[in-house]
């Protein structure tokens, strides 16, 4: 049977599922594998969501996409707690119990392996369960910062929460989102809020508690320009107090609108590549938090160690650092393991990724998929991010769709970004990539936009067919070389960039497993 996580987060030394005992100061490596039959079911009941305020409608109405933008994914979506959105009768039972029933009937079942880490993380996450099913609300509780390894379980301990909070707790509006669709949806709300947010009256949300602060003025104001006084970062946010101090920044606007939305967010993924999302993600964190919003997130890295490199992180990160140690406690998952790497790789004629191959044994194997998949010869227009329309080769039924690595992460021809990779994810359920080379530092903007593109690929559970002539996910992506030189002129950190290559190598392991295509198998039977 399963054991108590209460007395395991105490005392690491207690009766584990198979008879074994393990003493205190023993190390314990954490095994999990990956729950993909439990994956979102269409037609979920959304009946708990808020109404959308005024403010928040006429900003999602401004972005002015077609189809499901990715605004839609945080107001509209059938799931709001990722892959273990459908559980059994007998799970639902444990969810409402909080964490800690549902990790321990995961243990019974052999689904998830017992680890000490992971147990203390579900048992954090369990208290806050417990404090919201208490008061009802988010005031006064603190959100959870877990930070780890690749492939050490940091995302299954958040979703077990998620899960749980959603299914016992259906009064409270909680969502589960990636760090790059949720910052997109920001910079989209951004672009519009300033001309919206003074048509509608700002109020505070009840049961949430605001937090202020007098501004410091700062040493430098900054330096006159032929228009005036141009002004950034701090200089500019301490004029804007005292002299507007009565009015909304676009970043405390589009807080409230979150925060009217939600009272949970769940972050996966927190990784900062570039200044610009450096800049925007300190102040939206702590206007959340200020709002009442509970921030639970995860990440390959401290807070403190986040951007390294990047351009001017001196002056931006110490506000993220900040916002997430004042609002969040920040705990670490250890584990030597990579879960993913594990899994048994799909072959025959399962086999998703071919490797070393180029050239006509490429073109064969790509055009054996595109057959499989009844594909056209014909491009069709697209709609990605921001409006724009993208000629893609799709199959009859428009599930699927085949690209050259040119033409989907290469500049020119044409410049795709997070946004566009998200809507091709949210269309396509398999997407064909032929001629994937082996990425290196010199091709630094190639390669960001593959990782990109593999992240929206996982979190949307997409087949990826692949061809390239790299012998494995480790010889595809290497940007360990030259990465001493800091940021790039674009504000890019290169060191973030190629440690977020761990990660997708992790990911491309589990991508190409049987397991995974045998989850999207059942993952199509549900649709």
């Amino acid at each position: 049977g399963s054991c108590n996580i209460m007395l395991l987060a105490r005392r690491c030394a207690t009766l584990w599922p198979h008879g074994r005992r393990f003493g205190a100061s023993t190390t314990l490596q954490l095994h999990v594998r990956p729950i993909f039959p439990f994956l979102p079911a269409p037609g979920q009941d959304t009946a708990h969501t808020k109404p959308t305020p005024a403010g928040v409608e006429q900003a999602a109405k401004a972005i002015g996409r077609s189809g499901s933008s990715v605004f839609d994914t945080l107001q509209y979506a059938n799931s709001p707690i990722g892959r273990l959105a459908c559980l059994d009768d007998e799970s639902k039972q444990a969810a409402a119990k909080g964490p800690v029933p549902l990790y321990n009937m995961f243990v019974a079942r052999g689904v998830l392996d017992m680890n000490c880490g992971q147990a203390w993380v579900v048992y954090k996450l369990s208290a806050i369960f417990e404090g919201l099913s208490q008061q009802g609300c988010c005031k006064a509780l603190r959100g959870i910062y877990i930070h780890g390894s690749v492939g050490c379980g940091k995302t299954m301990a958040m979703d077990l929460f998620a899960a749980c909070v959603h299914i016992a707790l259906p009064h409270l509006n909680i969502y589960r989102i990636h760090l790059n669709c949720f910052l997109e949806m920001v910079h989209s709300l951004l672009r519009h809020a300033g001309g919206h947010g003074s048509d509608s009256p700002v109020t505070k949300p009840c049961n949430c508690r605001r937090v202020t602060k007098e501004p410091q003025k700062p040493f430098n104001l900054g330096r006159q320009d032929d228009r005036g006084t141009r002004r950034t970062g701090s200089a500019a946010g301490w004029v804007h107090a005292t002299r507007n101090c009565s009015v909304q920044t676009s970043v405390e606007l589009v807080a409230q609108m979150l925060a009217d939305k939600m009272d949970v967010l769940c972050l996966d993924e927190v990784s900062i590549t570039n200044l610009q999302n450096c800049v925007l993600l300190g102040p939206l964190m702590e206007a959340l938090s200020s709002q009442g919003v509970i921030v639970i997130a995860t990440s390959n890295k401290l807070p403190c160690d986040l951007y390294e490199d990047g351009l001017d992180r001196d002056l931006h990160l110490p506000k993220l650092a900040s916002a997430v140690c004042n609002h969040c406690d920040v705990l670490q998952l250890s584990s030597n393991i990579d879960h993913r790497k594990l899994l048994r790789r799909a072959e025959g004629q399962h086999t998703v990724f071919k490797w070393q191959c180029e050239g006509a044994e490429s073109q064969t194997f790509v055009d054996h998929w595109w057959r499989a998949l009844s594909g056209t010869s014909e491009r069709h227009p697209v709609s990605v991010g921001y409006g724009r329309k993208l000629p893609v080769f799709q199959s009859r039924d428009e599930r699927c769709a085949r690209f050259s690595f040119a033409d989907l992460c290469t500049f020119p021809p044409v410049a795709l970004g997070s946004a566009d990779y998200v809507e091709l994810a949210s269309r396509f359920h398999t997407l064909i990539v032929s001629d994937v080379p082996r990425l290196r530092p010199e091709a630094r903007d190639a390669a960001r936009r593959w990782t990109l593109f593999l992240d929206s690929c996982y979190e949307n559970h997409v087949r990826l067919i692949i061809s390239t002539p790299a012998t494995d996910p480790e010889d595809l992506l290497k940007l360990s070389r030259g990465m001493s030189d800091g940021g790039d002129s674009d504000g890019q950190s290169l060191k973030e960039a190629s440690f977020a290559v761990s990660r997708c190598t992790s990911r491309l392991h589990e991508m190409q497993s049987q397991f995974y295509l045998d989850a999207f198998s059942h993952r199509l039977k549900l649709e």
